[in-house]
């Protein structure tokens, strides 16, 4: 059995897509693990280098790469 035919179902209307280029699917998934790491900790970032075991620098590379600003998961943030 191949790696995608047992992520999909039989029949799921996604069955024909072509999955992602490795690059593209790994800034997917930095991207929705920074802004869900960052609601978590309300935008503090010192707290999710910890969490995400990564010095605040690398966070804050990664954050600009992806246009993430941790202003916008602050308590009050209203941009």
């Amino acid at each position: 059995m191949r790696l995608f035919d047992q992520i999909l179902e039989p029949g799921d209307f996604r069955r024909n897509l072509t999955p992602l280029p490795f690059n593209d699917a790994k800034a997917n998934f930095e991207k929705q693990y920074l802004d869900e790491l960052l609601r978590f900790v309300k935008g503090n970032v010192k707290l999710a280098a910890e969490i995400a075991g990564r010095d605040r620098k690398g966070l804050y590379v990664l954050m600009e790469k992806h246009g993430i600003r941790p202003s916008q998961y602050r308590l009050g943030a209203t941009c």
